[in-house]
């Protein structure tokens, strides 16, 4: 989001310039959104409540019947949609808001959502830390005897859903910000979700009882019972004898389960669906539906990408009205611009988070099902530490393919029992780390859960099959995981973490005991009641967990919507016509790296106009092979000996037009001296010599980037310096062998693949994601241009 003195020139040019102006409609399929849609949708929405906040005195106020409901709910979402606490909009809102309602004016809903916005406004709403709780004491003094929430005590009755949905929202919030909730308020909203408000013939909720359920009121128990059950676990239930004790029954939640059944049996998100039709309050509904969906970690219900569906229809719902605004003319209160505004808006916002961890489920091997709570309480400690919001979600693997995978940058498999995956799962997974991702592993071991367990044989048996070439060995105190976010000088022999190499770098990383055991005690009104001892061990197994995803990605996400896919071909339809690039299999680790090639094919069919066939094909040094192709890639990280005949194709190859793109993966020594000896015996007339910054490779912007001119950046690595490296700003280092004024051979002695494997920033010496890219492509351009 960008600063408040911008924001407001775009209000300013808005609001006297774009009053009347209707946007072109956009009409997307799920398939085609992108985060790019949903950034401008969000973008266009902030817009037009800001506007609207020139041309109002009341800040909202008079929107509803509440006074302050309509300030709380627009503030609401401008601060989930990243607009800062310090903007004139948000710290005038909350001056307002700080007063607004007052004494007898209070009201469950305005109060609630003066909560939310207190805790969402981070350090600046600290300001108003005793107005928290003042308000959050209120809030529990109105809970009625059945545990529900009414508009106010003066109404009396025996509550509602949405008032009762509303309170424990802000609750919850005020119980994370630190705020101490007596655990009977819990116990009392327990009941009566599950006693009053629960349809147990259809799994749904209703309003005021089982009667009229539909989609906003089942959304609204699924989260409230996710928030009841996490705010009435003790500390107490977790250890014996000031020990922690994990791998506990943790009981289905059978009510739960049904909710989400009847969600997804009825899913849609053109309406807010009821047996038989549709009710008013779609994007109420769609509000809820997406803290059903986030708290709950479910990337789908049923068959239903939730978030990427509900996201298609907003952003066309959108571009049908003044640009920026949502409205429902048949709903109540929707029809008010401001009110569905934000209430899209919160739907697209919180929705849109990355996803950090994938928790990768095989309910038949155990997979995912002890500590269920443990990684979204990761997540947490994650945000908090990185400051930015996250989201979680559930990898089910019995439909996953490799995309499915490739939506979390960490899949976290966690087990006590033997890990029985088919054909088609283990190499979905084996896809999945080659892509560049990343595996977190932990045996449920130890700490209650019995020793030996099966699942660390078998996972350790599981990446020997995958990945014969390397093995799961202890990661020494140098490693950079260590030291990835918090610096553990001394690692505890408790919690070993073992490392596999794979694709550039440490790409699984598997703890032998229980970490997920102690992160689901890592939360207010939990940590607090442990004994000291098993306080420093949640906080270690914290730090493990931050380190690790914070090694894992570099701290850089894709964009949720955006994680290309994998296939065999970016142009199946061009097949036979569009470029082939295949690899020179030299044999020095020709696909240790198995993504980059094809990443960076992609890479350039998006720069240019050229249309490249991205089906992968090796071929041998053999003249027959090599002769159909204008340019051979290749790339390796161990040392390699040609024989007389493969040395002798390479040459006649060259001669015959050919040209070679060499890269060493991980900037390997051996690579690179087997690599430079062997073009010695090849060409003993024509040595490898660096490719001079004037050089046209590097300047001819026309056909490529002019890297002379704007420099790349190249990654030393140090263990010192704050990211782990040096950064160098350069020309790019590479070397190339020119005959008869012709560059046959191009050779980078410094990691491209490595960058262009992982989504995350590279821990080899070599150049970053974005240069590696732009490298590769002024080196193919340039061959097709010497065609």
């Amino acid at each position: 989001m960008s600063g408040s003195g911008q924001l407001v020139l775009l209000t300013f040019i808005a609001f006297f310039f774009f009053s009347a102006t209707v946007g072109a409609q956009v009409k997307l399929r799920p398939d085609e959104l992108r985060a790019s849609h949903v950034r401008k949708s969000i973008e266009d929405g902030v817009n037009f409540l800001v506007r609207m906040a020139r041309t109002r005195q009341d800040n909202w106020d008079s929107i509803n019947d509440w006074p302050g409901g309509g300030t709380g709910l627009v503030t609401l979402a401008l601060l989930n949609c990243g607009v800062s606490p310090e903007s004139n909009e948000i710290s005038s809102a909350l001056r307002h808001f700080s007063q607004t309602p007052s004494g007898a004016e209070r009201s469950t809903y305005v109060v609630s959502l003066r909560v939310m916005c207190i805790v969402a406004a981070g350090e600046s709403g600290k300001r108003y830390r005793r107005l928290l709780e003042e308000d959050v004491q209120w809030l529990v003094d109105q809970q009625l005897d059945n545990g529900g929430w009414s508009y106010s005590n003066r109404h009396g009755g025996g509550g509602d859903m949405s008032n009762s949905q509303f309170a424990l929202l802000a609750l919850h919030d005020a119980r994370v910000a630190g705020v101490a909730i007596e655990r009977r308020v819990w116990e009392r909203a327990d009941r009566y979700w599950r006693e009053t408000l629960y349809d147990r013939s259809q799994g749904s909720f209703g309003y005021s009882g089982p009667t009229s359920t539909n989609g906003a009121r089942t959304c609204a128990g699924i989260s409230s019972l996710i928030i009841i059950r996490e705010n009435l676990d003790r500390a107490a239930d977790h250890l014996v004898g000031g020990r922690v004790v994990c791998c506990g029954d943790d009981p289905v939640d059978k009510q739960l389960q049904a909710a989400m059944q009847w969600l997804a049996s009825n899913f849609r998100v053109n309406g807010n669906p009821r047996p038989g039709g549709m009710d008013n309050g779609k994007y109420y509904y769609l509000y809820g539906m997406e803290r059903a969906g986030r708290l709950s970690g479910q990337r789908f219900f049923g068959t239903h990408d939730w978030y990427r569906e509900g996201a298609t229809e907003l952003v066309s719902d959108q571009s049908k009205r003044l640009v920026g605004s949502w409205a429902n003319p048949s709903g109540h209160l929707e029809n008010m611009e401001e009110v569905a505004s934000s209430l899209a808006l919160l739907f697209l916002s919180k929705g849109l988070r990355p996803v950090l961890f994938g928790r990768y489920e095989l309910p038949e091997s155990g997979l995912g099902q002890l500590h269920p709570t443990g990684l979204h309480y990761m997540t947490r400690q994650v945000e908090q530490a990185w400051n930015i919001p996250l989201n979680w979600q559930t990898v089910d693997a019995t439909k996953a393919d490799v995309n499915d995978l490739r939506e979390s940058p960490v899949l976290f498999i966690s087990g006590r029992d033997e890990i029985r995956l088919n054909a088609q799962q283990k190499s979905e997974l084996k896809r999945y780390i080659e892509s560049g991702k990343f595996v977190f592993a932990e045996a449920c071991q130890g700490d209650g859960c019995g020793d030996n367990v099966a699942f660390d044989r078998s996972f350790r048996e599981l990446m020997a099959e995958l990945f014969p070439e390397s093995r799961l060995e202890p990661l020494g105190v140098d490693h950079p995981v260590w030291n990835a976010h918090f610096q553990i000088r001394q690692p505890d022999a408790g919690w070993p973490l073992l490392g596999l190499q794979a694709c550039c770098r440490t790409s699984v990383v598997f703890c032998p005991r229980n970490l997920s055991g102690y992160w689901q005690l890592d939360r207010p009104g939990i940590f607090e009641d442990c004994p000291e001892a098993v306080q420093k061990q949640i906080g270690y197994c914290r730090q493990i967990g931050v380190n690790v995803a914070a090694y894992a990605t570099n701290r850089v996400l894709e964009e949720k919507l955006d994680v290309n896919e994998l296939g065999d071909s970016v142009v199946e339809s061009l097949t036979g016509r569009a470029l082939v690039f295949p690899k020179l299999r030299l044999g020095g680790g020709d696909d240790d790296a198995a993504s980059a090639w094809g990443n960076i094919q992609d890479f350039v069919a998006s720069e240019s106009s050229l249309q490249i066939d991205r089906e992968k094909r090796f071929v041998s040094p053999n003249l027959e092979q090599m002769s159909d192709y204008t340019m051979l890639f290749s790339h390796g990280r161990q040392r390699f000996n040609l024989g007389p005949e493969q040395r002798e194709a390479i040459r006649q190859y060259i001669d015959n037009g050919g040209f070679l793109f060499v890269d060493t993966i991980c900037s390997s020594p051996d690579f690179a001296d087997a690599f430079r000896r062997e073009m010695a015996q090849i060409f003993p007339d024509h040595s490898l010599q660096p490719i001079p910054p004037e050089h046209p490779l590097w300047n001819d912007s026309k056909f490529g980037f002019p890297l002379a001119k704007d420099r790349v950046e190249l990654r030393h690595p140090d263990s010192q310096a704050a990211n782990g490296y040096r950064a160098e700003m350069t020309v790019p280092k590479l070397e190339g062998i020119e005959i008869e004024g012709r560059m046959v051979v191009i050779f980078s002695p410094f990691d491209l693949s490595c960058a262009m494997e992982n989504a995350s920033a590279s821990n080899c010496e070599g150049y970053k994601r974005d240069d590696a890219a732009k490298i590769a492509t002024n080196v193919i351009l340039y061959r097709m241009r010497a065609d």
